[in-house]
């Protein structure tokens, strides 16, 4: 049976799936093919959300690992299938409102509900277990470029607690991928000035100026006037310049975010990660490391955040004048640019109809006149003006991410320093059981050193062995010479290896009682 839901489960057949895993036993639902998989690892391979469930609702076991050291859950991470890793954690909308009937009496749910909290503990157990790469389900999502899964991991309420060097190696992977953005923020700021985004309006604008830039390059070729192509080169690059400090303020920005969401993941994770080791019969160095790094964390200086302007309420207060600056400068590039460049253009025209008319450029443009000069001349002012009132319209709205980044690193700057203060003066004093810990090791190998008192021996033993040393009855040991001279009945030793034989002479065998 367990042949036919894998065939089913391959060809996609909802339900002759559902209907082979009913009719499978425990054990069938958990057989593992020749690479370990397991149902569940094939359901994940293929991306289905609904095999899943079916097998996560039968109580398949989610914590087998395949020869790789996999779970299903490090699988779906590896994928990058938020939907199931959710599900599996049970934080998706559905295992939501699986809670939330929990409650209602129309009909027994217990049985499954049952099953499905069994599932959620293995899962959110396995969030620390490392496959045969050494890698946590939180190692695998830093990865991706998509920082969805990670960041659902990394400041999961219900995680076990990560340890800090899991959260080091995660960020530094994550830091890895933000700079290497920020490494091509000159061609993302080529590309956007070129082609800004999918909006047809914005490349209407990108597409103006880039045109008109063209037309004034190509007057300059005709040799007309080269100070139009000047001036639109020179604004071309104010809006590219432009783009290129929003791109990497942006990147910054992004990087001391994912900064601080480790160090909030590290605090939230302190509490459970001294639970645990409080429950070990003894700490690696490692785990001493662990705790150092613990209580660094508490004693370092945090100073409470304070707002820049002192009433910043929504995302648009977060902007600095810095950002407007920018947003008018790529403007002033756009109007440089589109003015040059209808000059430019214009200059064009009138060169092409002065050669079919037979006569010179200056010529053509004293018959226009002042009139027609200043007609031209006013009727590039207005596109021009008005094409650079759209661009900083358009520019000052993407601007407004900056807002936002800034207001959500403000409000974690202040979630941390509200969750250290708790740490330091709660009433579980997290620093008094981080100091504990580390003195434990120490005060057990001072335990070790000291000798144990040789146990005693009963009361025949010992009379017997009070004055057995090793030697024949008569002679006189170092041991009995030693206690002797401590007792005084010996001022001088120095020649008392000589006399051993004059004092056996004078020494009495023992009386015996005699018993009538």
């Amino acid at each position: 049976m367990i042949e036919v839901a894998k065939k089913a489960l391959l060809e996609n057949n909802k339900e002759r799936f559902k209907k082979a895993i009913e009719l499978c036993s425990k054990n069938q639902i958990n057989e593992v093919d020749e690479q370990g998989n397991t149902l569940l690892h094939l359901a994940v391979q293929q991306g289905s959300l609904s095999f899943v469930k079916n097998l996560l609702a039968k109580g398949v076991d989610i914590s087998l690992p395949n020869k790789k050291g996999n779970s299903a859950l490090h699988l779906a991470v590896q994928q990058g299938y938020f939907n199931i890793v959710y599900e599996m954690l049970e934080i998706s909308q559905a295992a939501k409102d699986r809670k939330r009937k929990a409650k209602w009496t129309d009909k027994d749910r217990s049985d499954k509900l049952t099953i499905l909290k069994n599932s959620e503990s293995k899962a959110l157990a396995l969030l620390n277990v490392p496959n045969n790469e050494g890698e946590i389900p939180l190692i695998i999502a830093a990865k991706l470029k998509d920082d969805l899964i990670y960041k659902k991991l990394l400041l999961l309420e219900s995680a076990p607690g990560y340890t800090k060097s899991h959260i080091d190696k995660a960020l530094s992977l994550r830091q890895k991928h933000i700079g290497n953005l920020k490494n091509k923020s000159f061609w993302s700021a080529v590309l956007e000035t070129f082609c800004p985004s999918a909006s047809i309006a914005e490349l209407t604008e990108s597409f103006a100026y880039t045109g008109l830039l063209a037309g004034a390059s190509a007057a300059v070729g005709l040799g007309l006037n080269i100070a139009f192509a000047v001036i639109s080169i020179l604004g071309f690059s104010a809006i590219m310049y432009a783009n290129y400090k929003k791109n990497q303020s942006e990147k910054n920005a992004a990087e001391e975010l994912e900064e601080l969401q480790a160090e909030q993941a590290f605090l939230h994770s302190i509490r459970k990660r001294i639970t645990h080791l409080s429950s070990q019969q003894s700490l690696t160095a490692e785990d001493q490391k662990e705790l150092t790094s613990m209580k660094k964390e508490l004693t370092k200086s945090i100073q409470k955040p304070i707002l820049v302007k002192g009433n910043e309420k929504n995302a648009a207060d977060y902007v600095t004048r810095k950002d407007k600056i920018l947003a008018a400068l790529s403007s002033v590039g756009s109007f440089l640019c589109t003015y040059s460049g209808l000059l430019g253009i214009t200059g064009l025209g009138l060169g092409i109809a002065a050669t079919i008319m037979g006569t010179s450029l200056s010529a053509l443009i004293v018959a226009t006149g002042p009139i027609g000069v200043s007609a031209a001349l006013g009727v590039g002012l207005i596109l021009a003006g008005a094409l650079a009132f759209y661009h900083y319209q358009t520019r000052k709205q993407s601007y407004m991410v900056f807002g936002e980044q800034r207001a959500s690193i403000y409000k974690l700057q202040y979630t941390i320093y509200k969750e250290q203060q708790d740490l330091i003066h709660g009433s579980d004093k997290v620093l008094t059981h981080i100091d504990k810990l580390l003195q434990e090791p120490s005060a057990k190998s001072k335990e070790s050193k000291i000798e144990k008192p040789a146990p005693e021996k009963n009361t025949s033993e010992s009379v017997l062995d009070k004055y057995n040393h090793g030697h024949k009855p008569g002679e006189i040991c170092s041991i009995e010479i030693k206690q002797l001279s401590s007792n005084g009945f010996m001022k001088n030793t120095q020649n008392l290896t000589n006399r051993i034989a004059t004092v056996d002479e004078h020494i009495e065998p023992p009386k015996t009682a005699n018993i009538i």
